[in-house]
């Protein structure tokens, strides 16, 4: 009985901790997405995409909206262009973390995790081919 106490004592905590983690612009990102890897991967972008921001000499709320919009807009699995290469601009490993999210839910973004992931490949093999061969490889 004790066990099962704590059991659940832990779960509360654990819980309310990550709901209650919000970033520097006051965003609840696991609010805001409803999952948890995207709200790991937009508080790990979060400081990059500010930095971005401040360079780009924006106020406090265009930063937060601009935010706001891309965690919105990858909850909802509708990626246009600009923010696929916002993202890789500030951050490019983050988009290979798209492929833990489910591919049934998410087809698009863990496509272009899958398509980022076969770019490494390709650039890490052609890197190999020149090691072993001394010269780039050309196709014939």
């Amino acid at each position: 009985m004790l066990a099962r106490i704590l059991i659940v004592i832990c779960f509360i905590t654990s819980t309310s901790l990550i709901a209650e983690e919000e970033s520097k612009l006051g965003l609840d990102y696991l609010q805001l997405t409803q999952n948890k890897v995207l709200t790991e991967i937009m508080q790990n972008l979060e400081p990059k995409l500010i930095t971005f921001y401040n360079e780009q000499n924006l106020s406090f709320m265009q930063k937060k909206y601009g935010v706001r919009g891309i965690a919105i807009s990858l909850a909802k699995d509708k990626t246009y262009k600009t923010i696929i290469d916002r993202i890789k601009g500030v951050s490019p490993e983050t988009l290979q973390e798209f492929l833990k999210l489910p591919k049934n839910d998410y087809p698009m973004l863990w496509a272009i995790g899958e398509g980022e992931r076969l770019k490494q490949e390709l650039a890490s093999s052609l890197k190999l081919y020149n090691a072993l061969h001394g010269k780039d490889y050309v196709k014939n």
